[in-house]
């Protein structure tokens, strides 16, 4: 098996957790994540969302195991990956985390504008296709809004009903507190996202990269900023109608 290290960002959905480990899969020393954004909803895509299933209670070992990597305290390649922090806890780490194989960073959205943030969940989860080619070949769904509805085949007026429902009844709201037990250091989302971002995330994990990996991060803060309105489905949805202050 080849040898890995881990670096583990934690964010509420719409934290913009991928777009962190994105940008650390461009840096020296990081497994390069073919991190892109998609500029008509500011999702990130790459393979940093491919240990997310540790949210619904998967070791990290097994997904690994799954893609022939170990944790190894010689490997010459760490890998940052992005989840939401759910089952987490510091007990199950701690060890990892002493023997320098697992580094958790999770992002605080205190003072952050949570309509914003809840806003972009919405967006960047249910109104993002999802073209890549396991979607395409139909081995995982292009609207991640279709796991909500029960039927085989949903029409787009069923995804339109269901986000409806869920928008009604807030559901947008579930990942606003990021499990207080995920180990390891935080940072401040209102520090992270703003030109500059990346110096501040660098300092935090006492690492010092080229001026052109800093310049990479403030080039791509606009794409990662959803719109105010977006027609999906033959419908504008409005930031307004559903998150306003």
């Amino acid at each position: 098996m080849s040898q890995i290290k881990l670096c583990i960002v934690a964010g509420t959905g719409g934290a913009r957790a991928d777009f962190v480990a994105g940008w650390l899969g461009t840096l020296p020393g990081f497994v390069n994540n073919t991190w892109l954004i998609d500029p008509f909803t500011g999702v990130s895509y790459g393979r940093q969302g491919d240990i997310r299933s540790i949210d619904s209670g998967q070791s990290v070992e097994s997904i690994l195991q799954n893609n022939n990597l170990e944790l190894h305290e010689n490997a010459n390649f760490t890998w940052a990956t992005a989840c939401h922090g759910f089952h987490l806890k510091g007990s199950d780490y701690q060890a990892k985390i002493n023997d320098g194989l697992i580094k958790f960073l999770s992002i605080n959205t205190h003072g952050a504008d949570q309509n914003k943030i809840s806003w972009e969940f919405i967006t960047k989860t249910y109104l993002s296709h999802r073209k890549h080619m396991d979607s395409v070949r139909g081995f995982s769904e292009q609207w991640i809004i279709d796991s909500h509805i029960k039927k085989s085949q949903p029409t787009n007026q069923d995804r339109i009903d269901q986000l409806h429902l869920m928008l009604k009844n807030q559901k947008s709201n579930a990942f606003v507190s990021l499990n207080s037990s995920v180990p390891g250091q935080q940072v401040q989302y209102t520090k992270l996202f703003q030109s500059g971002g990346s110096r501040y995330l660098c300092n935090q994990l006492d690492i010092d990269v080229s001026n052109c990996y800093h310049r990479y991060w403030d080039s791509m803060l606009g794409f990662s900023d959803s719109p105010e309105t977006i027609n999906v489905w033959g419908l504008d949805w409005r930031r307004q109608d559903w998150f306003s202050s």
